[in-house]
């Protein structure tokens, strides 16, 4: 903290002020099962290793882009599928797609629901109602909002908690 206090003096007051238990893992009152890694955050550190020593700024958009090249590249994946099975379950399960898709996605249940004739249904003033159709009141359901004015300020988490 030496070194730190010495290259950036008023990013250690504020962390000194803000105190190590909120910034600290080893002065954290949280237990460390709480604290512990998942293999998404793994990775990801991973990834951060040689954008760490970049100024904070360029991290940022750093760790901005690599976010959206993933997401974008996961969208290109997920837009060239067709059927709701995954393509490598299906090559694992060593089957026609086809087999797994749902009636509607075929081509003759597409042929047979434009089979028969199709009536259009008219202008709305052309429409025949009945008397007791025309009676009828839809007003929309009851809604009572929630009391009290729009919370401002964000719930903490139990870790941020003292």
């Amino acid at each position: 903290m030496n070194q730190f206090k010495h290259i950036h003096t008023r990013a250690h007051t504020d962390l000194m002020r803000i105190g190590p238990q909120r910034w600290a893992v080893a002065c954290s009152s949280v237990r460390r099962y709480q604290m512990m890694t998942s293999n998404i955050a793994e990775y990801v550190n991973s990834c951060l290793k040689h954008a760490r020593q970049m100024p904070i700024t360029v991290l940022i958009e750093f760790i901005i882009d690599m976010f959206q090249r993933w997401f974008h590249d996961r969208y290109e994946e997920v837009v060239k599928v067709t059927t709701p099975l995954n393509p490598w379950v299906a090559s694992k399960c060593k089957r026609v797609a086809i087999e797994f898709c749902v009636d509607y996605y075929k081509t003759t249940i597409l042929v047979e629901g434009y089979s028969g004739s199709i009536r259009p249904v008219g202008y709305p003033s052309e429409w025949d109602i009945p008397l007791h159709v025309k009676q009828i009141v839809v007003l929309p359901p009851p809604w009572k909002g929630q009391a009290g004015n729009p919370r401002r300020r964000r719930i903490p988490s139990t870790s941020e908690r003292s």
